[in-house]
C-alpha cells in the first residue's frame, strides 16, 4: 500500500473522511466513531493530529460545556488552491500533516 505524505492510503482517506463529515455540521467523536466504524481512540487520534495542525477546532457545546464538538477551521477553507467545499488532500500540507 502506497504512502502519502508519511501516512498510508487509509489513514489518509480516515482523515479525509473526517474532515468531509465535519464540513458540513459539527459533531462529536462518538458521532464520527460510529459513522465511520472506527474505535472512538482511533478516531481520537486521528483529530488530535488534525487539530495540533490546525485544520479543524474544538469547541464546547451545552451547559457547562457538556459536549465537545469539532469543526473544520475556516483557515482550512482559505487555505484551499480553489474555492469549492471539497475537501483537497494537499490543504493538509499546509497544516503540517505529514511525516511521523
Amino acid at each position: 500500500m502506497g504512502e502519502y505524505m508519511g501516512y498510508t492510503h487509509r489513514t489518509m482517506e480516515t482523515k479525509m473522511s473526517i474532515l468531509e463529515m465535519l464540513a458540513t455540521k459539527s459533531k462529536t467523536l462518538t458521532d464520527i466513531s460510529r459513522e465511520l466504524g472506527l474505535s472512538p481512540s482511533t478516531v481520537s487520534q486521528h483529530l488530535k493530529e488534525l487539530r495540533m495542525a490546525g485544520a479543524i477546532q474544538q469547541v464546547y457545546a451545552g451547559r457547562p460545556r457538556k459536549w465537545k464538538l469539532y469543526t473544520v477551521t475556516s483557515n482550512y477553507w482559505t487555505s484551499r488552491r480553489d474555492n469549492s467545499n471539497e475537501v483537497d488532500p494537499w490543504a493538509l500540507g499546509n497544516y503540517g500533516i505529514t511525516q511521523r
